[in-house]
């Protein structure tokens, strides 16, 4: 006895992909795996920058604690400082601060924004200003605030919480 089978595609003689079909598809697999590469090293550079950033905070935070004295930290676009500060928080000029080597002037052509806790927003630009940006307190604790770096599209956030907590964001826009 026969039992009937129901076979498709056993007419064709080549059984397969076309090399178009295979070229086709590894070229599309290739851009997407290109674009993926270029956006996970993007983000692992500005990560890179930043930890070099927060290390510095750290430095300062802990310089503050070890010496008893409260620490200043003061931008423009090409640098960053620190200097000790007296009880009324001017500077002492005499006294300052060697920073660890962070990648603060690789963000000198963009935009920065510093946002104080009370909500202040201050353009970081090419002059020191008279006032630090945050402070640093011999019980380990700071002024607080966020720093935001914007280029392009994107926009990266460093949040200084009073505690000494510092967090890092990426976000494109």
């Amino acid at each position: 006895m026969k039992i009937p089978i129901l076979v498709t595609g056993c007419n064709k003689l080549n059984k397969g992909f076309t090399l178009i079909e295979l070229l086709v598809s590894i070229i599309i697999i290739g851009l997407i795996s290109s674009i993926v590469f270029i956006n996970f090293s993007v983000v692992d550079s500005f990560e890179k920058n930043t930890n070099s950033l927060k290390s510095s905070f750290n430095y300062l935070s802990e310089e503050s604690m070890l010496s008893g004295s409260m620490i200043g930290w003061y931008a423009n676009n090409k640098s960053a400082k620190a200097f000790y500060l007296t009880n009324s928080g001017d500077r002492i000029v005499e006294r300052n601060l060697y920073l660890p080597k962070s990648n603060w002037d690789n963000w000198e052509n963009d935009k920065k924004i510093f946002i104080s806790p009370e909500g202040i927003e201050t353009i970081i630009e090419n002059e020191f200003v008279p006032k630090p940006y945050l402070i640093f307190f011999p019980d380990g604790q700071n002024s607080g605030g966020v720093l935001n770096i914007e280029f392009d599209s994107e926009l990266y956030t460093i949040q200084i919480d009073k505690n000494g907590t510092i967090k890092t964001k990426y976000e494109r826009y």
